[in-house]
C-alpha cells in the first residue's frame, strides 16, 4: 500500500484504525488509537467532505497531555513534551512554541481546524504529517 506521507508518518498512521459504527450520526466517526501493543483508546472524529478529522480534545485526554481551551477566541492549546501547540477554529495554522526558548514556528495544514460542540478537530492526514516532521 502506498501512503502519501513519509515512512515515519505511515508508521504513525498505522497506530490509527477507523471504526465506523451504525450508531454514530452522519459524519461522526470513531478513531481507535493503539497506545501500547495491547491497549487502545477510542477518540472522536469527523468525516467532512471526504476528509477525516481527529478530536484534539480527545487526543489530549487519551494521551494524558495538558491542554486548555479559550472559548472566547476559539482556541485549544496542547502541551507535548517541551512544546506548546496552538490551534484555532477555522484556521489551518498550528503555532508551535518551544517552552524553554519561547521561540515559535508556524505550520500550515491544507484545511482549517473544525469546532463542534466545544471540541476541536484537526485534519487527520496532515496532522500525522505534522507530527512526523516535528519528531
Amino acid at each position: 500500500m502506498n501512503f502519501p506521507y513519509s515512512r515515519a508518518a505511515a508508521q504513525v498512521f498505522g497506530l490509527f484504525s477507523l471504526l465506523f459504527s451504525q450508531d454514530t450520526f452522519a459524519g461522526e466517526i470513531k478513531i481507535r488509537l493503539r497506545t501500547s501493543p495491547i491497549d487502545t483508546v477510542e477518540i472522536a472524529g469527523l468525516d467532512s467532505s471526504g476528509t477525516m478529522f481527529l478530536s484534539l480534545n480527545g487526543l489530549a485526554q487519551a494521551l494524558q497531555l495538558t491542554s486548555g481551551l479559550n472559548e472566547g477566541v476559539r482556541k485549544i492549546e496542547v502541551k507535548v513534551d517541551n512544546r506548546r501547540l496552538k490551534f484555532s477554529a477555522g484556521s489551518p495554522f498550528i503555532i508551535v512554541t518551544d517552552i524553554g526558548s519561547s521561540s515559535s514556528s508556524v505550520y500550515q495544514m491544507p484545511r482549517g481546524v473544525l469546532l463542534k460542540d466545544k471540541t476541536y478537530y484537526a485534519p487527520l492526514g496532515p496532522f500525522i504529517s505534522f507530527f512526523d516532521n516535528m519528531w
